[in-house]
């Protein structure tokens, strides 16, 4: 299950964010965010942070990347349950500069 698709552009010389609630998804179950995994290209900087209290905030940044080209990145949300349940947020972002 993919919790969230982002598609975005940006310049190179700028740094984005995206934050994701997860509080929906969390509705439903007994469980909590406890980790954030992420898989990332090389040529830009991707970060992931679960943010609040109870981690029901996810929030991405990417830094970097040339101009022209698209970047995609996977964020893994775990839970604390055991075994951890891994929801998946998709971030493709391309690169251009303004003119």
């Amino acid at each position: 299950m993919t919790l969230a698709r982002i598609r975005d552009t940006k310049q190179p010389g700028e740094t984005k964010d995206w934050y994701i609630d997860l509080s929906k998804w969390f509705s439903t179950r007994s469980d909590l965010p406890a980790s954030v995994d992420l898989v990332q290209p090389s040529g830009a900087l991707f970060t992931a942070s679960l943010l609040g209290s109870s981690g029901m905030m996810l929030r991405l940044t990417m830094s970097g990347g040339s101009d022209g080209l698209t970047y995609n990145a996977q964020a893994f949300v775990n839970t604390d349950s055991t075994p951890p349940v891994r929801r998946e947020v998709d971030v493709t972002v391309l690169v251009r500069e303004s003119q």
